[in-house]
């Protein structure tokens, strides 16, 4: 089935370059960690007798050539890889055909393929782009990562959904900052310059009808290189002088400039604090439902010092607050068995009348039963075929938690026709 889906695939015209780089035979890209016997049983891989030798050689020891192109194998199938400490960089997909019963958990799935991959020189490679681990898991995406999430949290104790500190600490964002200057005497003739070469003076300094349109009359756009001229050039128009760079020298103008800015340890704290002064925290970071409102209604107080990186500090807090929903304990209702009501002579009585098991004996008319069949087999609903939907996500594990994001959904109709057909005779008499 493998190599038949395999081929059809590599065939496809998309594919037609992946199929140039590698033009290995289909029964070469796919190995097993596992071996069979003679007879045809497969048997634990432990690398120890001859029959499983290549296989577990290749897979478990010759690390550097099962990462070089010049090895064919992509695809190995395993019943025990996965637990048995398998440490290979360079796994980006992770795929379980069967239904886990063992302890066996979302975490290692992700570890036995979560590594920073290698290049043919052996060199880590670091960029997130490429470091993408693809887990094809047997449950919905949500699930997975929700299930990820408990598991992490109580193998390493660190909580999601908590506001920490660590959270905004080293936080980058942008701040546009508005500064007054001084016009000195280089800044003064590049403005004149600029007049004059876009037609809003001429060369002896008298204004044109450019200038009054932006000045004057308002119609026109003030380009910025004119704003430190703009009281020079307007009282020129009124008296009918000519502007010269030393009419501009010594004006003073405000510029804005972007500063970036990073969010400091004691900034980190000060903000922590402000949360918890304002009640939309706890003590211990956990988010109240002051704060939830504030979020939702945009009236979130901060510092003045971080109103420019206010949608950052939003989307931080609404990330963190993203957890799995929690049930109330106290609300659950215990049920106790009340003996009284067993033993009680009105349930005696109810229970001999409806503990004995009854038997109907019906009698069809087997030209009657052909012909109903047949008329609700034409007016039946068309049955459709089954169908394979598959759903691809993106997990990240953050700081806030882990969290997912669906990409896309695919589905495929499934040619397999229904082969077996009910006995409904049988059926009916059982």
């Amino acid at each position: 089935m493998f190599e038949q889906t395999y081929q059809e695939l590599l065939n496809l015209p998309k594919y037609a370059e992946l199929k140039k780089q590698f033009p290995a035979d289909v029964q070469a890209v796919h190995n097993g960690y596992f071996s069979q016997d003679k007879k045809g049983s497969f048997k634990d891989t432990k690398g120890d007798t001859i029959a499983d030798y290549d296989t577990y050689n290749t897979i478990m020891k010759d690390k550097e050539w099962l990462l070089s192109f010049d090895c064919p194998l992509r695809f190995i199938w395993s019943h025990s890889a996965l637990k048995e400490g398998w440490d290979n960089p360079n796994v980006f997909q992770v795929c379980t055909l069967i239904e886990q019963k063992s302890t066996f958990t979302c975490r290692q799935k992700v570890g036995r393929g979560l590594h920073l991959c290698v290049n043919q020189d052996g060199e880590r490679i670091e960029d997130k782009n490429i470091n993408v681990l693809h887990v094809m898991a047997n449950e919905s995406f949500s699930e997975f990562a929700e299930t990820l999430q408990r598991e992490i949290e109580s193998e390493t104790g660190v909580k999601f959904g908590i506001l920490q500190l660590s959270l905004f600490q080293g936080m980058t964002y942008e701040e546009k900052i508005v500064q007054e200057k001084t016009v000195d005497a280089q800044d003064a003739k590049l403005v004149v310059d600029y007049m004059v070469t876009h037609g809003y003076l001429t060369k002896d300094g008298t204004p044109t009808e450019s200038a009054k349109a932006a000045i004057v009359e308002q119609t026109a756009p003030l380009p910025p290189q004119m704003e430190t001229a703009k009281e020079s050039l307007a009282l020129a128009i009124q008296t009918g002088a000519t502007v010269k760079a030393d009419d501009i020298v010594g004006q003073a103008y405000t510029e804005t400039i972007t500063v970036e800015k990073t969010v400091s340890y004691e900034e980190a704290t000060q903000l922590m604090n402000h949360f918890e002064k304002k009640d939309y925290i706890t003590k211990t970071g956990k988010i109240k439902d002051t704060m939830k409102s504030a979020l939702l209604s945009g009236t979130l107080d901060l510092p003045k010092k971080f109103e420019a990186a206010r949608s950052r500090f939003e989307n931080i807090i609404t990330r963190a607050d993203q957890r799995p929903p929690l049930r109330d304990a106290s609300r659950e209702v215990t049920v106790r068995l009340n003996k009284q009501v067993l033993i009680s002579p009105e349930f005696r009585e109810l229970w001999d009348r409806i503990k004995q098991k009854t038997a109907y004996r019906v009698q069809i008319d087997t030209e009657k039963l052909v012909d109903w069949s047949v008329r609700d087999l034409q007016t039946m609903p068309r049955i459709p075929k089954a169908r394979l939907m598959t759903q691809t996500a993106d997990i990240n594990i953050e700081n806030a938690g882990v969290t997912h994001f669906e990409r896309g959904i695919k589905v495929t109709d499934l040619e397999t026709t229904y082969e077996a057909l009910p006995h409904i005779i049988n059926i009916i008499s059982e």
